[in-house]
């Protein structure tokens, strides 16, 4: 299932899309970032306002 997730991410970055996040942590930092280059600009925000980091999830975790 990774593989294939991993060859539909490529394909839609390929062609300048996105693809749903909250369920795919299995692929890697830099393809969510070509998808969701604001990424970075929400994370600095989550820290800025979130600065001992009481709120979390998988998905933070995983992609900050």
């Amino acid at each position: 299932m990774k593989q294939l997730t991993n060859q539909l991410v490529d394909a839609a970055i390929k062609n300048g899309g996105t693809f749903y996040l909250p369920y795919r942590l299995h692929i890697d930092r830099n393809k969510m970032r070509k998808s969701y280059p604001q990424a970075d600009a929400f994370f600095e925000l989550k820290r800025k306002y979130d600065p001992e980091e009481i709120f979390s999830n998988k998905f933070y975790e995983h992609y900050k």
